[in-house]
């Protein structure tokens, strides 16, 4: 049993302004949600793995201590975003949800960097349908970014997105490995959004030094069809990584509105 204590608050700004200075916010404004929040949930996974009996792997049990004032805020917040993470999970199927949320309404996830490709367990035949998500700084579906034990076959029908900031979200990054994969998407309706489609590979944070960087993801044989957006600034924005693009990605049968502070680029992509 690991017993955790908010007594690492002080830790945790220092944390996020740490990943704002490496550029991993791309410029944008440090924010108690989805950042701050994003980084006491990203340490407790952490410290929350940590042996502390002396035997392999992780223990059966996480004790936390949440108390104290409004300093303890963040810590509340966080902890309501963990409701609809999943980490390393099959044969798993979430339906017939409406979710309101800060952060990202539904996070496949399986591990960190090393520790993740170590562990080597999967998110896979997952099924997301008859979902309904309001995002308004995050994503409706988020793949990653600790991804390094690997996602694939997700399917998700039946999606309607309301005023979310992206979609469907690939995130990894140099020092993932992993591989994300034969993930379906389809019959998916989004109204007000940032970017329908993002993914990325440039997603800079790492638990520790001990990360290598010749671990390097496979982003394969994603599947968006049947879509439609409205309202929308960007339709895509597909970043992969130089020397290991992201290959087989197919889109089809999908239409989007674009808002009127649309500017000339309505589409960025390289290495995809």
């Amino acid at each position: 049993m690991l017993l955790v204590r908010q007594r690492a608050a002080a830790r945790v700004p220092p944390l996020g302004l740490t990943r704002e200075m490496r550029g991993d916010y791309l410029g944008s404004m440090v924010q108690v949600v989805p950042h701050i929040t994003d980084a006491i949930q990203d340490w407790i996974e952490r410290v929350a793995a940590i042996t502390v009996d002396g035997k392999e792997g992780p223990p059966d049990v996480c004790v936390i201590e949440l108390g104290g004032d409004i300093e303890s805020m963040p810590f509340i917040e966080a902890f309501g975003h963990f409701s609809c993470r999943f980490d390393s999970c099959t044969n798993t199927r979430i339906e017939d949800c409406y979710i309101v949320s800060g952060e990202d309404c539904v996070a496949v996830k399986s591990g960190w960097d090393e520790y993740g490709i170590a562990y080597g367990m999967p998110t896979q035949q997952l099924v997301i349908r008859w979902f309904t998500c309001n995002s308004p700084m995050s994503t409706v579906i988020a793949l990653g970014s600790e991804m390094s034990g690997g996602i694939q076959d997700v399917r998700a029908e039946d999606i309607v997105d309301i005023n979310s900031e992206t979609g469907v979200r690939i995130k990894t990054g140099v020092g993932r490995g992993g591989f994300v994969k034969d993930i379906y998407v389809k019959v998916f309706t989004m109204h007000t959004m940032k970017w329908a489609f993002w993914m990325m590979g440039n997603y800079g944070s790492h638990p520790d030094d001990k990360w290598d960087p010749i671990a390097i993801p496979v982003i394969q044989n994603i599947n968006y069809r049947d879509m439609m957006a409205e309202n929308v600034t960007m339709a895509a924005r597909l970043e992969g990584i130089a020397g290991d693009p992201f290959t087989g990605i197919f889109i089809s049968n999908v239409t989007i509105g674009m808002s009127q502070l649309t500017s000339v680029i309505i589409m960025q992509y390289g290495l995809v």
